[in-house]
């Protein structure tokens, strides 16, 4: 029996439920639908690269690989080295995007070069672990700044891939916290603490103004959290997501942002559930004319019965689509059109999802 992922339903659940709630504070209503939420990608040139050159499924590929290899040798200073496989690595994420844009549809040739893309991240690793000075040496306080700046493209480049290639998540997953484990190792470390919530908010001010930056920042701030044992860094992050917070709740207040486009950004997010959730949590208690009502959430049965979006994603049901306003290409799994519905592919999911107005709290002030 086919399983929908927990996880995918718990985020478009909380995305959906989002949306109704904040509804109740919309300043805009155009015709009961909500504003587009149209993404800029992440492209090479950002990532630094304009041209990525022979890809990892190229037959010469290791010509450019031994050419790395002959540079990195007569690289003699360790932090030179570093930062040498730092640009290495932004490289193989640049390879990475271009297989993508080039090979969308080859699962193969994409796991070939994250694979590819991770091999450079653990040696990369290996060299931090290593080192033996500080940020108090200039040249290591300039590879922190580009370590944070270049961790932060590549987590979003890794939640673009995942909303794309949903067979691939678990390794997405898997290679996107190993960079941030680098980055982690780095801060607790290497860097001075006075240094680190500028050094990281320094980072996320330089990534892409879109719509959800702060969101992606979020993540990012997350993503490093996890493991850190140090309580003054783990306070430091948790300033920073508050800082990130505002500036959502500014934009909503603000109109940058519609209310009713919340829960088709939050989707966006690739998190888990308890991450949504504490947005949502965060949200309501900040918007002044939130006043402990919430709207009544349009409810979904839990039921598996996959259809195919126009955005050419996967939804649970056709219900899960409507609320996510994306028509119906055709029912089925995207990707897997003609293999037919049978019943067999229908069941219920058996953790049920508690989505009424009374299962989150907003908290006013008397």
């Amino acid at each position: 029996m086919k399983k929908i992922p927990s996880m995918a339903l718990i985020l478009v659940s909380v995305s959906f439920f989002v949306f109704a709630a904040l509804s109740a504070v919309s300043a805009q209503v155009d015709n009961n639908e909500p504003p587009a939420t149209t993404i800029e990608e992440i492209t090479t040139a950002d990532l630094g690269v304009e041209n990525s050159g022979l890809l990892p499924t190229n037959l010469f590929y290791f010509f450019k690989e031994w050419g790395r290899g002959i540079k990195m040798f007569f690289t003699f200073n360790n932090v030179a080295k570093i930062r040498y496989e730092l640009k290495i690595a932004n490289e193989k994420a640049a390879e990475l995007k271009k297989v993508d844009e080039v090979k969308p549809n080859d699962a193969e040739a994409l796991e070939k070069a994250l694979n590819n893309y991770n091999e450079n991240v653990l040696r990369l690793k290996t060299r931090l672990q290593s080192l033996q000075e500080n940020s108090d040496n200039s040249n290591v306080d300039k590879l922190l700044d580009e370590l944070a700046e270049r961790t932060l493209k590549h987590q979003q480049l890794f939640e673009e891939l995942k909303e794309r290639h949903e067979d691939l998540r678990e390794k997405l997953d898997d290679v996107e916290k190993g960079i941030g484990e680098v980055l982690k190792h780095a801060i607790e470390n290497l860097d001075k603490l006075e240094k680190t919530e500028e050094r990281l908010e320094k980072a996320i001010d330089a990534q892409k103004e879109n719509q959800i930056k702060e969101l992606n920042a979020i993540h990012f701030l997350n993503m490093i959290k996890e493991n850190v044992n140090s309580p003054e860094i783990i306070e430091k992050l948790s300033q920073l997501k508050e800082k990130q917070m505002d500036k959502l709740e500014a934009k909503l207040k603000s109109g940058v942002i519609n209310s009713s486009q919340i829960g088709g950004l939050i989707e966006k997010l690739n998190g888990s559930g308890v991450e949504a959730s504490e947005i949502l949590k965060k949200l309501e208690e900040g918007l002044d004319n939130v006043n402990g009502k919430l709207a009544e959430p349009q409810v979904c049965m839990e039921l598996y019965d996959p259809v195919c979006g126009d955005d050419s994603k996967t939804y649970s049901n056709s219900c899960f689509a409507e609320i996510a306003h994306v028509e119906v290409k055709y029912k089925g799994e995207c990707g897997k059109q003609g293999s037919g519905n049978s019943d067999s592919l229908k069941f219920e999911v058996n953790s049920q999802i508690n989505i009424s107005p009374d299962s989150i709290k907003v908290e006013t002030e008397d």
